[in-house]
């Protein structure tokens, strides 16, 4: 036994050693294995019983040590790859320099802690080092790149605001771009992101038990998060964890909760070479009780969708945008056609050798150059790919997403109250578009977003099953947005997606804690075209509070305070104030409040399980006409209630009296009362022929039409 890992080192340098003699760190055990060199500080050993990154040196709780640690990080994994054994990561901190390639290894640390999803100084609580994390210490990160995934902006992913949100830095939300947005008139250049864990390609990834966190300072890197005074984003670091391809990956109890400034977990489904030849698409990746922060916390990007605008056999118009997908480097160069919308179908492949920014008829276009035989065949967009995408049957279970909160407690893209605020805005939640994207299974919680909660734009066949909590942005109360966009052309707002109303199926209670008039319920509700109500300003209907519940039964405390059961069927609430008794769902089956415009009457609909009615309540501005009209008849089993009085229609004498009157011809039925206008009395109907008589209530006869 060694009493260090260094001595042990100086004691093996130039000595030779049985084989199968095994030795001790004190730390770690090792067997002797003569010409091997797969530790090279440590020739002739190997690993003996569980592999730990130990073996390769890497020192916890040291920030000096952070470049070796990468290095060696990244010998032990290719030792687990090839020797097809489990990775174990040692408690504590391990600072890195650089970029983790964990591909296709079953990776295990000591476990995670609890994160606070607000600032310290909101409930008197600090981050905590979880046993075992890695932190990006962002020293000599290796640029990563990353092609054909923009902001798609130009192409429909955007909300639009005709004003600038106050406190907020942006006039658009829109999806986050991996592309540098330089690409003035010509082609198009990668973002150099700095990422600290990758898993490309291959299958049988599995992470467990530990955390991946930006250094801020301090013995283990959290020190800046701890600063309730600190109104800036911690590091320069975009993603925590990034998936490309991958079949068959699992991560468990991991969290990825750093300050990103793109994603704390991305799946992307693209090559980063062009070639393909090492892609798997990333099928079956499931994620459970993870935990994502960043400014989106999680991300599930395909290649982007252009439409089509106009080609010739030599070239192909697509809508203009400055961080657009498409560029000149050698075997990168290529497109493949598709189909608008959600459609997953693929035809050629073509390559060009230009790409220039044009104007036709006031319209700026991306124009790819130098095709040779182009022909759209039956197809009307194209992707800057040439084969990849495909990121179906991704699953999360339990899984929390957050949004990225500076120490002080102010969302990224505060302008008012940080230092470099985030410009694009839309901070938090999760993001899902790219060609092929399909049947992203969510289901967790997302807590505290920023503002936020989902941005879906080219995806199919998608289920969310989620609890919302807004959560104010601090000095904002700003609640949270869902953006949900058309797959081609541009909008200015989010609208009905293409595919179908079925792709997204609402299964659980998603509740908002406060009022937010970003929430565009359009997609959500299925209406084609959208109702006036949804123009999006004022207090329009579906503009409020809103739930939509499951057939489960829960418990709630009603107003009185008794304790009762909801969710007894299905139930939609929508409009300001139905959020139910201190915010918790409605009580009612359904609940639809607001106005039908800006300035237009107050109505409520109301069906409730408590006493089991329907009610509707119209207060009118103008003092006259009626609450409910009803032009095929009212049948009613029970008695009829009405609050502001019974009024049968006035008719005068002579026309009771004229059997060709139309209140003889139509709509005469034994027992429907009218009033006499020229008399001043009720008179009921004998029968149904246009001479029965007009009878008292006493059944005398008071008038017979002629």
């Amino acid at each position: 036994m060694f009493a260090s890992r260094s001595a042990m080192a100086a004691e093996m340098r130039g000595t030779a050693r049985r084989l199968g003699i095994i030795l001790t760190d004190g730390k770690v055990t090792y067997i002797s294995s003569p010409d091997t060199t797969s530790i090279p500080d440590l020739p002739d050993l190997l690993p003996f019983s569980d592999v730990s990154a130990l073996h390769w040196g890497v020192a916890p709780n040291e920030r000096a040590a952070a470049k070796e640690n990468a290095a060696r990080l990244n010998q032990a994994a290719e030792y687990c790859r090839d020797a097809n054994v489990p990775l174990h990561l040692p408690a504590g901190s391990i600072f890195i320099a650089d970029r983790i390639d964990l591909t296709g290894l079953k990776v295990l640390g000591q476990g995670i802690s609890a994160v606070q999803h607000v600032a310290a100084r909101f409930r008197n609580q600090e981050q905590t080092p979880a046993p075992t994390q890695i932190v990006m210490t962002g020293e000599a990160f290796t640029p990563l790149h990353l092609y054909g995934i923009s902001s798609m902006k130009a192409c429909g992913a955007a909300r639009q605001f005709t004003s600038p949100r106050e406190g907020l830095a942006e006039t658009d939300w829109e999806l986050v771009s991996l592309v540098n947005a330089d690409a003035t008139d010509g082609a198009a250049t990668p973002a150099d992101l700095v990422v600290g864990i990758v898993i490309e390609g291959g299958s049988g990834a599995h992470l467990e038990g530990f955390r991946v966190v930006a250094d801020s300072g301090g013995p283990h890197g959290l020190d800046g998060y701890n600063d309730d005074k600190a109104n800036r984003i911690v590091g320069q670091y975009d993603i925590g964890i990034l998936q490309i391809g991958a079949r068959n990956t699992t991560l468990v109890d991991l969290q990825t909760v750093g300050h990103f400034r793109r994603y704390g977990y991305l799946n992307a489904a693209i090559d980063t070479d062009g070639d393909y030849s090492d892609y798997t698409a990333p099928y079956e990746t499931t994620l459970v009780r993870c935990n994502f922060q960043g400014m989106r916390g999680f991300g599930l990007r395909g290649p982007d969708r252009f439409v089509i605008l106009d080609w010739s056999a030599t070239h192909v118009d697509l809508p203009w945008a400055n961080d657009h997908p498409f560029t000149l480097t050698e075997g990168l160069n290529k497109f493949r056609l598709t189909a608008k919308g959600t459609s997953t179908s693929g035809g050629k492949s073509y390559t060009y050798t230009g790409v220039a920014k044009v104007t036709v008829q006031g319209e700026e276009r991306i124009r790819l150059s130098g095709l040779s035989g182009f022909d759209t065949d039956r197809f009307d967009a194209v992707v800057p790919t040439t084969a990849g995408g495909a990121n179906s049957h991704i699953v999360l279970r339990d899984c929390q997403i957050g949004g990225l909160l500076v120490p002080s407690g102010h969302a990224a893209n505060d302008k008012d109250a940080l230092e470099n605020p985030v410009t694009n805005g839309a901070i938090g939640g999760f993001e899902i578009s790219g060609w092929r994207c399909a049947e992203a299974d969510i289901q967790g919680r997302i807590q505290h977003p920023g503002t936020i909660a989902g941005f879906i734009h080219d995806g199919r066949e998608i289920i969310l099953d989620l609890l919302c909590e807004a959560g104010a942005t601090r000095g904002h109360d700003r609640g949270m947005t869902w953006i949900v966009s058309p797959q081609y052309h541009q909008n200015r707002h989010a609208a009905h997606p293409a595919g179908g109303n079925r792709w997204l199926e609402w299964r659980y209670g998603m509740i908002t804690e406060r009022s937010s008039s970003g929430v565009d319920f359009a997609p959500f509700m299925g209406f084609i075209p959208r109702p006036t109500a949804m123009a999006g300003t004022g207090d329009g209907w579906f503009e409020g509070y809103w739930t939509l519940r499951s057939p489960r039964i829960r418990y709630y405390t009603r107003e009185d305070g008794t304790d009762t059961n909801y969710l007894p069927a299905p139930a939609l609430a929508i409009g300001p104030d139905t959020e139910g008794y201190r915010g918790r769902p409605p009580q009612d089956l359904l609940h639809l409040q607001g106005n039908t415009d800006q300035d237009g009457p107050e109505a409520a609909l109301r069906l409730s399980d408590g006493d089991d009615s329907l009610r509707l309540a119209l207060a009118r501005t103008d003092g006259s006409g009626a609450a409910l009209r009803v032009g095929g008849g009212l049948q009613v089993a029970g008695p009829l209630q009405a609050e502001g009085g019974v009024v049968f229609p006035p008719v005068a004498a002579d026309a009771l009296a004229d059997r060709s009157h139309p209140v003889n011809m139509r709509g005469k039925s034994p027992g429907k009362a009218v009033f006499d206008s020229s008399n001043g009395r009720c008179l009921v109907a004998s029968g149904s022929d246009p001479e029965a008589a007009w009878n008292l209530f006493d059944g005398t006869p008071a008038i017979r039409p002629g």
